[in-house]
């Protein structure tokens, strides 16, 4: 097609999987590529709006006509949109190889009764929705090839990431990558990972020895940027009938979507004085409330 000049998929562009970010580990705690994710998908697609291709052309509208032309020939499996229902045993899997969905778990103290001695327990299960961040300004990229090196523009907040990562990919020294991260503004989160795009792009562009700039539409950004919250909670607290708070027990089921990224819910902090009010327990004692918060379990997910 007249404008377009390449049409990739992963083993065109020869890119390694990508493990991922945070404590996510497989079963018995092993950190040998688990839930690694293709830069481009190669034989199984886990989330509406994988790319499994890319068409590098002169125009946006160029490209948007020849992707059109472009057609995955795919078999439908069976998918799991629940946190709790992909954590049982008999749940489709993600990934096969691994045998489970459930890509992290922490348990503190879980074997302790921290409600004996409770004149009364009452219990529920608390729903944080799901919620996609929309940034004002949606993610994006361009990377220029220079004559010692590379120029990149990127929407992150973690330019020096994204310089470490394309340097290493681009098998240049860091000082040959120079990445300048604009005015870029709120993300709220999701301008933290080094998106499989930027890796595409930087790609396409060494292949290419030409510039090569990509920015997602708003729609591709609901489907492929970083989501948040996703957790069921399934809390018990014990009290007296004096008002003192004997414990609490919380059960927590946190979706961490198709490819487990950051799995994480703040550990590490000093106990604060109340319950932190950002929609989030901190995993740790509460020792000056006499508080105790348990279990934590993320779970991968398929089929947004």
């Amino acid at each position: 097609m007249p404008g377009v000049a390449a049409v990739y998929t992963a083993g065109d562009l020869e890119l390694p999987a990508q493990p991922p970010a945070g404590n996510v580990e497989a079963p018995g705690g092993e950190l040998d590529q688990p839930f690694d994710r293709e830069v481009l998908a190669r034989d199984r697609l886990r989330f509406v709006g994988e790319p499994f291709a890319v068409v590098i052309a002169e125009t946006f509208a160029c490209g948007q006509d020849a992707a059109e032309l472009i057609g995955a020939s795919v078999d439908p499996l069976n998918v799991v949109t629940d946190a709790e229902r992909a954590a049982e045993v008999d749940a489709p899997l993600l990934f096969p190889d691994i045998g489970t969905n459930i890509a992290h778990r922490l348990e503190h103290d879980w074997e302790q009764d921290v409600l004996a001695g409770a004149d009364v327990v009452v219990e529920g299960r608390f729903i944080n929705q799901r919620l996609a961040p929309v940034p004002i300004e949606a993610d994006g990229i361009a990377v220029v090839p220079e004559s010692d090196g590379y120029t990149v523009w990127a929407s992150t907040h973690v330019p020096f990431d994204v310089r470490n990562d394309l340097a290493e990919l681009l098998g240049v020294d860091r000082r040959k990558v120079r990445t300048i991260a604009p005015d870029v503004g709120g993300g709220f989160g999701a301008k933290i990972p080094v998106y499989p795009e930027y890796l595409v792009v930087a790609r396409a562009a060494q292949l290419l020895a030409r510039p090569v700039r990509w920015f997602e539409t708003r729609s591709e950004s609901m489907l492929g940027l970083w989501h948040g919250r996703a957790q069921v909670h399934h809390v018990r607290i014990g009290a007296r009938r004096d008002g003192t708070v004997v414990g609490l027990r919380v059960d927590i089921v946190a979706d961490m979507g198709a490819y487990p990224l950051g799995a994480f819910l703040r550990p590490g902090r000093d106990p604060p004085e109340e319950p932190d009010p950002a929609g989030c327990l901190p995993l740790h004692d509460l020792d000056r409330n006499d508080v105790r918060l348990r279990r934590l379990r993320h779970v991968a997910r398929s089929g947004d």
